[in-house]
């Protein structure tokens, strides 16, 4: 889930220095399999700001697991591979 992203890197960075970090999170949203039903948020400006914040704690690959769609991407294709 993002909300561990950032604290990830973190950890990885202090121990890591010569290594790559790839993160592929997922859209953060819960499935309740009772009701057959998502709950959270998945905003594309959400992702945005959380991709920053992972690029400025040193990822170098970001990427995107369930519930992060085309939206998503396209909301980052300009911070992650400027043009």
């Amino acid at each position: 889930a993002p909300r561990y992203i950032s604290g990830l890197i973190r950890s990885l960075k202090s121990v890591l220095t010569n290594k790559k970090i790839v993160v592929y999170p997922n859209s953060g949203e819960v499935f309740n399999a009772q009701n057959k039903t998502w709950s959270g948020i998945s905003d594309p400006n959400t992702y945005v700001h959380m991709v920053k914040e992972w690029i400025e704690l040193g990822a170098d690959i970001i990427g995107g697991c369930c519930r992060i769609g085309p939206e998503h991407v396209r909301s980052v294709k300009g911070i992650v591979y400027p043009l």
